[in-house]
């Protein structure tokens, strides 16, 4: 009985020993994938200033259902972005090297270069981040859908009043009314004109409305606060929330907003139905 307590015990205790370096082998081999991880995927450091276009195009892209990476450039006036077209797990990951590339296209020429801003909606730029002056009250940015694809344009918008916002575009002018959440713009490139209904937002965005172009293509507008010298490592507390929404939670809120559009009759349920089918399609 004695020798076979014995040997039971020396069993045991091997047992536990091979199961302890097992567990070491599994714990090294994490930490090796991760310090390999590391050394592939590099974000961009130091402080950099967003130009508004690029600023915009960044919102826009993370909205995607399966966004991969988006790449600026040091001087903060170019970039380029990537996103999956089907389940976000099915994408090779090429740690934002093609992304990259793309944008060192334009960016080498202006004696600038890339690196990554931003990987599946987070930012990971490692330095303060600020968005460049909007000569406005706020930065405001509209998209046009154009079917496969959608083109956003960055200008600024200023207060006239308590009741009305001017709005600036390249060539176009136009206003939105906080009386009647209607919107317009006209004198537009090739005579085009936009217009339609917007409701409040929140945090950075303050307003977000949907229309129609003189063309009858659909477009959405966004008025956002101008953020300045934004630290990408704050907490989720701190933050603003036009950095810290999710991919997910930015088309949720796409939604949600035409649902508030729709309640306050400020669209048919049709156009609702439409604006709705579209989002989910980009997706």
């Amino acid at each position: 009985m004695k020798l076979l307590i014995v040997i039971s015990s020396k069993f045991l205790n091997r047992s536990t020993l091979r199961q302890a370096e097992f567990s070491l082998v599994i714990m090294a081999m994490l930490v090796l994938a991760s310090c390999q991880v590391k050394s592939l995927y590099n974000p961009g450091t130091g402080p950099i200033t967003l130009s508004p276009k690029t600023a915009a195009s960044f919102e826009m892209w993370k909205t995607r259902s399966h966004p991969t990476y988006f790449s600026v450039a040091k001087d903060g006036k170019g970039w380029s972005s990537g996103f999956c077209k089907s389940d976000g797990y099915q994408c090779k990951d090429d740690w934002g090297q093609s992304s990259v590339a793309r944008c060192n296209k334009q960016a080498l020429l202006r004696g600038s270069s890339c690196a990554v801003f931003s990987r599946h909606g987070d930012i990971v730029w490692k330095g303060p981040v600020s968005f460049g002056k909007t000569q406005g009250d706020y930065l405001f940015t509209i998209t046009v859908n154009q079917g496969t694809s959608e083109l956003t344009t960055a200008g600024s918008a200023n207060h006239v009043n308590k009741q009305m916002i001017r709005l600036i575009l390249g060539a176009c002018s136009g206003q939105a009314n906080l009386g009647t959440k209607k919107w317009f713009l006209k004198n537009c490139k090739n005579g085009r004109s936009a217009s339609g209904t917007f409701v409040a937002g929140k945090g950075a965005e303050r307003y977000f409305g949907i229309g129609t172009e003189s063309s009858g293509r659909s477009v959405e507008i966004k008025l956002l606060m101008p953020v300045e010298n934004e630290d990408p490592k704050t907490s989720d507390e701190n933050r603003d929330s036009t950095n810290s929404s999710s991919p997910l939670e930015a088309v949720k809120d796409r939604l949600q907003k035409i649902k508030d559009l729709l309640e306050k009759g400020l669209i048919s349920p049709e156009e609702a139905e439409k604006k709705r089918k579209e989002i989910l399609e980009n997706l």
